[in-house]
């Protein structure tokens, strides 16, 4: 599920000017083409909450406003939060945390490095719609300076939980999903 996809979901299309902008900020972009990420938890486990029923979900993509399946997620349980496993056969462990109207916060809390990478779910009825950012993608949706990660390395780094949740739905408001998860029916 998080990927740290390099895609950018828009609402509409480019102006002339928002390309020049991009084209003239691109070897900034390829610095900031890193997952949203932290150093530390900022989220307690204890207080991670469980919105998706277990089962298996088909995995879309969008491609130009038509969704695309691209695989199959088993979601079961695991502890105070999910085990995701796709059917190429890799595995996560998401945790979810309440990010208001119907957002989740998903934490990606296994990754080899020791880093907390965080994404942005919405429950869309029965569907869960999967917003990705990327550091490069906060420019296009014109994030406030105030809610800007500092960049270190691979990865777009926050030391705050507030800064991080208003930056993902900041992000989600002005972009569409990378993915979306629906259950499929037995």
């Amino acid at each position: 599920m998080i990927a740290c996809s390099r895609s950018l979901g828009r609402r509409g299309r480019l102006s002339s000017t928002q390309l020049w902008r991009a084209a003239s900020l691109s070897s900034v972009a390829v610095a900031l083409s890193a997952c949203v990420g932290s150093k530390e938890p900022l989220f307690n486990p204890a207080t991670a909450v469980m919105p998706a029923p277990i089962g298996q979900y088909a995995e879309e993509k969008s491609n130009s406003g038509a969704w695309t399946k691209i695989g199959v997620v088993a979601v079961t349980r695991d502890a105070n939060g999910y085990r995701i496993e796709r059917d190429s056969g890799s595995t996560e462990r998401l945790t979810f945390y309440p990010g208001g109207d119907r957002f989740y916060v998903a934490a990606l809390t296994s990754t080899p490095d020791k880093q907390f990478i965080y994404a942005l779910f919405r429950k869309d009825g029965n569907r869960f719609l999967y917003y990705e950012p990327r550091c490069s993608d906060f420019q296009f949706v014109r994030l406030p300076k105030a809610l800007w990660p500092v960049i270190d390395g691979t990865v777009c780094e926050y030391d705050s939980r507030r800064k991080l949740v208003d930056a993902l739905l900041a992000y989600a408001s002005m972009s569409e999903p990378n993915k979306r998860y629906v259950p499929i029916e037995r």
